[in-house]
């Protein structure tokens, strides 16, 4: 699972992608189909597009689209067929002015499914090249890109400040 955020001088672009795999060895016709639904929350003014399924023949599913306080939530209903494998992914753009001339606050907010276990994720957040940033927690992934790449075992929340 990989989250990517590049934050720009009049948008954030973001892209999410899961990927699943359903290991059962039981035939379709014994309930052996994973079945499931998966929201993302963002800010109210969040441009979603459509959603990329890529399984055995890929295709383009339009997000399901509630708005309500003070969010926007998309979300799909998707299935896994036994032993085989589905890539989810969710891009979107968020309209905003921002000045990194003068101070300014990124958060980001992974609420991690309660009951499940540690899944794999990696977050990435990258930045206009010049702009000096503060980062909590304090972590560099790659040259330019910030964030997280290990098990997620409990929410996380990262907070960019410049």
């Amino acid at each position: 699972t990989s989250f990517k955020s590049i934050v720009k001088e009049g948008e954030i672009d973001n892209t999410l992608e899961i990927v699943l795999r359903n290991v059962s060895n039981q035939p379709k016709d014994l309930q052996a189909i994973y079945k499931g639904y998966i929201r993302i929350l963002s800010p109210r003014t969040s441009l979603f597009e459509k959603v990329l399924l890529n399984k055995s023949t890929p295709e383009e599913v339009s997000p399901e689209l509630i708005t309500s306080f003070g969010r926007t939530e998309a979300g799909i209903y998707f299935e896994v067929n036994p032993q085989e494998e589905v890539s989810i992914k969710f891009a979107w753009k968020l309209p905003k002015e921002l000045d990194f001339s003068k101070s300014g606050q990124f958060i980001f907010f992974w609420r991690k499914q309660a009951g499940t276990l540690e899944d794999p994720v990696s977050v990435k957040f990258v930045f206009p090249s010049g702009v000096s940033l503060v980062l909590d927690p304090p972590t560099l992934i790659d040259q330019g890109e910030f964030g997280y790449n290990t098990l997620l075992s409990k929410d996380f929340k990262s907070m960019i400040s410049w």
